[in-house]
């Protein structure tokens, strides 16, 4: 059985608040799945990340579709990735850090995990497609039960299409989801 807690830890407690003051609960339910999954897949896998990091960027990861944060005449992984950007710099966090989970989040839509651009990056696509899609679930069918059971869904799969849809004010807010280098 997985652990079923974010990394206690000041940056990511700091971070949790603030999405937790933006967000519906049904998103930040979202976001810490994305973690927990992303997390029990990289265990499986005997696969070394840093774990604080991956809860940053999940945490973050879908602020951009919420109004507080939103632009949108950007992917809303931009915006999202702006609010943790400017977030962990006010918490006095190295700048390489930060670029590498502001990458995380602007690459999570993708097709493919870019495990090339690191662990991190990787490993927030694929905790976000287990639970947004179900994909890789079979890998650990046990944790994924556990993990919603948790932290339920509470109309997150009406939520989070109409505020996908709803962030397309532009042509590249839409395809700069998609096609990234």
């Amino acid at each position: 059985m997985t652990d079923l807690a974010l990394p206690d830890t000041r940056l990511v407690t700091s971070a949790r608040a603030l999405v937790e003051q933006a967000a519906p609960r049904a998103l930040l339910h979202h976001s810490i799945r994305t973690f927990l999954l992303g997390r029990a897949w990289a265990q499986k896998k005997r696969f070394a990340f840093d774990e604080e990091g991956l809860a940053l960027a999940a945490l973050f990861h879908d602020v951009g579709l919420v109004a507080r944060f939103a632009d949108r005449s950007r992917p809303f992984t931009e915006a999202s990735s702006r609010a943790l950007r400017l977030h962990l710099a006010d918490q006095g966090v190295e700048r390489a850090r930060i670029a590498a989970l502001t990458d995380a989040i602007e690459l999570h839509m993708q097709l493919l995990p870019r495990f090339s651009r690191g662990p991190e990056v990787g490993l927030l696509q694929v905790g976000a497609w287990m639970d947004v899609t179900g994909l890789r679930r079979w890998t650990g069918r046990a944790d994924a039960r556990a993990i919603a059971a948790a932290w339920p869904r509470e109309g997150f799969g009406l939520l989070f299409p109409r505020a996908l849809i709803g962030s397309f004010g532009s042509v590249s807010a839409c395809t700069g989801l998609l096609f990234r280098s």
